[in-house]
């Protein structure tokens, strides 16, 4: 017995090697994504290669019945959108990098495609431990090197409100990793809604919960404070749902009556800071429809909304189509300088909204690519009752509204990675549970 079973291991060692290599590839990949982007790219190509030599090794992985179907709920047609507006773009150099820098969007969903699902899910629990830890250590190194840079010039060691002022949060707060205060959030925010699939202990889960929640305080990204408000609601209406069904009427009003005090104070305490200052005040500036407005008492800016306007009007020019897949900045920076919005035309601003900016790239061919987009894949996730997915994409959704999610590395990897996985796996899954209510009926 003890031979046949050795002799079992050693036959299939050169498998279990490439599946181990395989997994720590992917776990580095996003272990890296919210502390050093460049690492994180490099372990996705490594697993790119490890994953077809795996396939390639262990027929047994692969997926037999291939469903060509599932391309669809991927990013794979963000890539062919990508190779429509090279067909026509005035910049074709530029256009060939913008290419290069999406290949995850063909790559990832052609190889996944041939993987099983129980492999598949294997691959997403490794990826969700691994962007568990790195945002947990990006938090703490942070949050650390900002209560360094705080004490250092101190007598004391006391914290006042001045440690979330503008110094200490946002940009500042998150350039010692070379980080975007939007998309680190959205990676914690990432870890926080499927923590409870990868930890078991509550005093873990909690002590990570109060960690995390400080850390989007330094972030004051203010998209994200509206995701995480929208994202309890959604929580709270699930809960409040299921013990309602059950008849825990008490712990449903101290469940709420938690949230409320929890949300009344963490808004009281941050009302007299740097925090509240960018929420209440900036919030007036970039709804602003004038050109220029005042940013702060020290600068001026151009509000994101009437930098909108100005780039529609790129869109009115030509909306079936666009104008090419690298077009957008050269073409904004053009029409920013003739409404004299003089400021975003110097920094070389994009749209700063997916949507905008797909429709000055691809035109309204883009726009519905989007859309579609986001309303198969939440359909998806409803349909299996997956409600931490649908909640990712109610996140992602959010954030396109107020940046160029797709078109920036810190975004591309990302949905590459975790969209194709989880629409992967819950097609599947859908399509499972129809057999099953076939077989059954």
């Amino acid at each position: 017995m003890n031979g046949k079973f050795f002799s079992i291991v050693k036959k299939n060692r050169p498998i279990i090697g490439w599946q181990l290599f395989l997994r720590s590839s992917f776990f580095l990949f996003s272990f890296f994504l919210p502390l050093n982007t460049r690492l994180s790219n490099a372990f996705l190509i490594v697993s790119m290669v490890l994953a077809v030599i795996f396939l390639h090794q262990n027929p047994n992985a692969r997926n037999l019945g291939v469903q060509k179907k599932m391309l669809i709920y991927s990013v794979l047609p963000f890539f062919l959108l990508h190779i429509m507006g090279l067909l026509y773009t005035s910049y074709l150099e530029d256009g060939y990098r913008y290419l290069e820098k999406t290949i995850s969007f063909l790559l990832v969903p052609i190889i996944f495609l041939f993987f099983r699902r129980e492999q598949l899910l294997q691959i997403l629990s490794v990826l969700l431990k691994g962007l568990l830890c790195g945002s947990v250590i990006s938090v703490l190194v942070l949050v650390g090197l900002n209560l360094s840079n705080y004490f250092l010039n101190r007598e004391t060691y006391y914290i006042s409100r001045d440690l979330f002022d503008y110094y200490h949060t946002y940009q500042y707060y998150t350039k010692p990793l070379n980080q975007h205060p939007t998309y680190l959030g959205l990676y914690y925010l990432t870890s926080l809604i499927f923590m409870n699939e990868i930890l078991q202990r509550i005093w873990i889960k909690i002590t990570l919960v109060i960690v995390f929640l400080i850390g989007f305080l330094f972030l004051n990204s203010r998209i994200i404070f509206l995701v995480i408000l929208l994202s309890m609601i959604l929580f709270v209406l699930i809960w409040g749902y299921r013990l309602l069904k059950i008849k825990k009427y008490k712990l449903l009003l101290m469940y709420i009556l938690g949230l409320g005090i929890f949300l009344f104070t963490t808004l009281k305490f941050i009302s007299g800071t740097y925090i509240g200052y960018r929420i209440k005040n900036i919030y007036k500036f970039e709804i602003s429809t004038e050109n220029e407005e005042k940013f702060n008492s020290k600068a001026k800016s151009n509000p994101r909304m009437s930098r909108w306007i100005s780039s529609l009007k790129l869109v009115e020019e030509r909306p079936l189509f666009g104008y090419g897949i690298a077009d957008e900045y050269p073409n904004l920076k053009i029409q920013f300088e003739k409404d004299k919005m003089y400021v975003a035309s110097k920094m070389g601003y994009n749209a700063h909204n997916q949507f905008i900016g797909y429709a000055i790239r691809f035109g309204m061919v883009g726009v519905f690519l989007l859309c579609f987009f986001f309303l198969i894949n939440a359909k998806l996730a409803l349909t299996i009752k997956n409600y931490r997915y649908f909640v990712l994409i109610l996140i992602v959704f959010c954030v396109a509204m107020v940046e160029n999610f797709f078109d920036r590395n810190y975004g591309i990897t990302f949905s590459a990675v975790f969209f194709t996985l989880f629409s992967y796996i819950g097609f599947q899954t859908l399509k499972s549970n129809i057999e099953n209510q076939k077989l059954n009926s």
